[in-house]
């Protein structure tokens, strides 16, 4: 009888052990990484495409590049600042008098047109973008801006340096690559010489937030 007692007392003993072996914890694994969508931030931008500048008047249309970089913040999901240079190529051609002398000064034998060489202008700029959220990646947006146009040869819109403006349009997509965005734009430049002057510009953008 003690013996019996014995065995039921020594298995009652081991249950809860055989139990615990039997269900052994589950390791949890790591984390999976909650990743956004869309990165804001700081961001560095670099634009390159094709221009047309106008004159004052609409009559000489002269085709070129221009290619830019900006450093710039997000400060909401729909509005960012930038700040940052553009550079402009115009190929030459001829140019009215107008643009270039001022008309009291323009003199009875003066040719109407004069030769334009080819010109080179750099426009430091000041950038205000706001966004709008088309898609889960998809953003349109409108930007508007300002700066100083410094033009090589000087005579290029009658001054060294004008002031100058833009305004542009354009649509910005996130991709699948971390922190990088690609973007299409259509833009417009105004510059404030003699006589206004127009540049029509269309670039692809490319975009990295930090």
């Amino acid at each position: 009888m003690k013996s019996g007692a014995w065995i039921i007392l020594s298995l009652a003993a081991l249950a809860p052990g055989a139990a615990f072996a039997q269900n052994p914890p589950v390791a949890q694994g790591p984390r999976p990484q909650v990743m956004r969508e869309v990165e804001k931030g700081f961001f560095m931008e670099a634009d390159v495409g094709l221009l047309a500048g106008l004159t004052g008047n609409l009559n000489s249309v002269f085709p070129g590049m221009l290619a830019g970089v900006q450093l710039g913040y997000d400060i909401t999901q729909y509005l960012s600042v930038d700040l940052g240079v553009t550079t402009m190529v115009l190929s030459g051609g001829t140019i009215p008098a107008s643009n270039l002398i001022p008309s009291g000064e323009l003199k009875q034998d003066q040719p109407q047109q004069l030769p334009r060489p080819d010109a080179l202008a750099l426009m430091p700029n000041l950038g205000l973008k706001f966004s709008y959220v088309y898609g889960k990646r998809v953003f349109a947006f409108i930007k508007a801006g300002g700066g100083a146009l410094l033009a090589d040869p000087q005579p290029v819109f009658g001054k060294s340096m004008v002031p100058g403006a833009y305004g542009g349009l354009g649509i910005e997509y996130y991709t699948n690559l971390r922190h990088f965005s690609v973007g299409l734009e259509a833009r417009g430049y105004f510059m404030f010489g003699n006589q206004a002057s127009v540049g029509l510009g269309f670039l692809p953008t490319l975009k990295y937030t930090f």
